[in-house]
C-alpha cells in the first residue's frame, strides 16, 4: 500500500488531514488508552502466575477487568474509523491484539482455549523460575530433584502425571513448547522435557519471513537451533557470521539502497549473528556480532555463554553481559537485576568457578532498576545499559 505524505500538526490546513484535529484519530488514540489500562493489568495477572499463588477466581477477575472493556471499546471505535485511509477490520484487530497481548494470563489462556503448543520467548525462562521458586517455598526441594532426576527415564505420559501439580497450573493441555529469538539453555530445555513438555528450538529473522532453521519432532535437540528449512541455505562466513539465501530472503528494505546494501552480500542476507554448522548440518547460535566482546588478547568472548551460567543460579532473576571499556582494555562485565551487592559478589564467583579463563567476569554491577531496559522484542538495550554504567562510573552503582 502507498502512503501520500501529507502535513499534520497545528499547521494543517484541512480539518479533514489534521490529525490532531480528526475526531477519529482521537477516538483510536482513547481505544489504545484503554488498551494499555489493560496491558498494566496484564502485568499483574503475570505476575500471579509466576508465583502460582493466584485462584483461578482471581485471575478471572483480573482477566475481565483487563480484557472486556478493551476488546469492546476496541470493536466499537474500530468500526468507526475510516478516515485514516485504513481497513475499519484492520484497526479493531490491531487494537485486539493489544489487549490480548497485554491482558490475558497466559497460563489461564492456556487452560480456557486447550492450548497444546506454545510459542514463547521472553517467558520460556520465567515460567520455570516461578515453579522452582514454589517448590522452595512449599519446601520440597529434595523430593523435586529426585524426580526430575527420574523424569528422564520414563516415558512422556508418566512425566506429565507424575508432575500433575504443575500441569493443571498451566492448565492440563501444554505438550509444546517453541523456543525463539535467542538461544536456548540446553538445561532449561532439559528441564521442561523432565517434566513431559516437549521443547523446538528454531532461529529466523524478518527478512527471512522469518524461519531460517529448526528442528522438527524426530529430530529435537537443545543444543542447537535445528537444520534449515527446505531450499534454504546457510553459510558461515570467514568471520563467523550466519549468511542466508533462498526465496523467502527478502529482495531489500524498501526505499533504502543504502541498508540493502549494507546488509547483503551478493543474494545472501548478512543476519549479523555469529555462530556455525556442525558436521551433521545443525546451526548453532553464538550471539549478536554486536554485542561480542574481543579481549586485548583477540579472543572472542559471546555474551550469551556467560549469560547461560549465571541464570543457572537460583538467586539470579536476571542478568546481562556487556563489554566495558576500561582504560586501554575491555573487560567483561555481568549487570544484575533483582539481587543485592553481596549476592551479586557471591554469584559472580559461583559462575566464573564454571568458565573458561577467557570468558571469566571481571566486574559487575546491579542495576538500579527492577527491569532492564528492553526492546518491543523483549530484549535487553544492551547499549543503553553500558552507556548507563558509563555514566554512573562515580560509584552510584555497585561495580567490583
Amino acid at each position: 500500500m502507498e502512503h501520500e505524505s501529507r502535513p499534520v500538526g497545528p499547521g494543517s490546513s484541512s480539518p479533514e488531514e489534521n490529525l490532531w484535529r480528526n475526531a477519529d484519530f482521537l477516538k483510536l488514540w482513547s481505544a489504545q488508552t484503554v488498551s494499555v489500562t489493560g496491558s498494566l493489568l496484564g502485568a499483574l495477572q503475570f505476575t500471579a502466575i509466576l508465583t502460582l499463588d493466584a485462584s483461578p477466581v482471581q485471575m478471572s477477575v483480573l482477566t475481565a477487568a483487563g480484557v472486556v472493556p478493551a476488546l469492546l471499546f476496541g470493536f466499537v471505535v474500530g468500526a468507526w474509523v475510516d478516515r485514516l485511509k485504513r481497513r475499519p477490520i484492520l484497526i479493531a484487530a490491531d487494537l485486539i491484539r493489544m489487549a490480548l497481548l497485554g491482558s490475558i494470563p497466559v497460563a489461564w489462556a492456556i487452560d480456557m482455549l486447550h492450548i497444546e503448543q506454545l510459542y514463547i520467548v521472553a517467558f520460556f525462562h520465567g515460567f520455570m523460575t516461578g515453579i522452582e521458586r514454589e517448590v522452595k517455598r512449599q519446601g520440597k526441594e529434595r523430593v523435586w530433584h529426585c524426580m526430575m532426576k527420574l523424569a528422564p527415564k520414563l516415558p512422556v505420559w508418566v512425566r506429565r502425571r507424575l508432575f500433575g501439580s504443575v500441569h493443571r497450573q498451566l492448565g492440563g493441555q501444554l505438550r509444546f513448547i517453541i523456543s525463539g529469538g535467542a538461544a536456548l539453555d540446553p538445561a532449561l530445555g532439559a528441564k521442561w522435557e523432565s517434566l513431559g513438555v516437549q521443547v523446538l528450538q528454531g532461529y529466523g529473522a524478518t527478512e527471512a519471513s522469518p524461519v531460517i532453521s529448526s528442528h522438527t519432532l524426530e529430530s529435537a535437540r537443545h543444543d542447537s537451533a535445528g537444520r534449515s528449512l527446505p531450499r534454504v541455505e546457510v553459510r558461515i562466513a570467514d568471520d563467523g557470521e550466519i549468511q542466508v539465501r533462498g526465496p523467502n530472503v527478502t529482495a531489500g528494505y524498501w526505499e533504502d539502497p543504502e541498508q540493502t546494501a549494507a546488509v547483503f552480500d551478493g543474494d545472501w542476507y548478512r543476519t549479523g549473528d555469529q555462530g556455525f554448522l556442525s558436521a551433521d548440518g545443525f546451526l548453532h547460535i553464538r550471539g549478536r556480532t554486536r554485542d561480542m566482546i574481543v579481549l586485548p588478547n583477540g579472543l572472542n568472548v559471546f555474551p550469551d555463554d556467560i549469560e547461560t551460567v549465571l541464570k543457572r543460579h537460583e538467586d539470579v532473576t536476571d542478568a546481562c553481559v556487556i563489554g566495558l571499556a576500561r582504560e586501554s582494555r575491555t573487560e567483561v562485565h555481568a549487570v544484575y537485576t533483582g539481587i543485592d551487592q553481596q549476592q551479586a559478589s557471591q554469584v559472580t564467583k559461583w559462575a566464573n568457578s564454571q568458565l573458561g579463563d577467557h570468558q571469566r567476569i571481571r566486574g559487575f554491577s546491579v542495576w538500579p532498576d527492577v527491569e532492564f531496559p528492553r526492546t518491543h522484542t523483549m530484549k535487553i538495550k544492551k547499549n543503553e545499559v553500558a552507556d548507563a554504567l558509563m555514566a554512573q562510573s562515580n560509584g552510584a552503582m555497585a561495580t567490583s
